[in-house]
């Protein structure tokens, strides 16, 4: 799995997430899901985390076929982004769906 971790505030990250395997068939594209996300740093230590977890749609991969193994999370965290160099993370529950809009609330991504 290839991680890509973007700040957009205080202790706030947008999470992506490439090659992810088995990704439960009711999570769909372009819908957010709340979630628990199990975040193990470099040096061993687990921590879990509440999170909103996208299957985002409409990308396509360099043959045209549409990429179904990724995911985007937003991550509260107490972690810094220094720390975030050797983790492993992962989605260990979805929770229910939430709206676009209540996701940008909730992780305060709304001017």
């Amino acid at each position: 799995m290839t991680i890509d971790v973007i700040p957009f505030g205080h202790r706030k990250f947008l999470v992506q997430l490439f090659k992810v395997a088995n990704i439960p068939d009711r999570i769909q594209f372009g819908r957010y899901y709340e979630a628990v996300c199990e975040i193990v740093s470099a040096d061993g230590r687990t921590t879990l985390e509440e999170c909103v977890a996208h299957r985002p749609s409409d990308r396509l991969n360099v043959v045209g076929g549409r990429t179904t193994d990724w995911l985007v999370l937003l991550v509260k965290t107490d972690l810094a982004l220094s720390q975030f160099s050797g983790i492993d993370i992962r989605v260990v529950q979805y929770r229910s769906e939430v709206s676009e809009q209540q996701a940008a609330l909730d992780y305060q991504c709304v001017p």
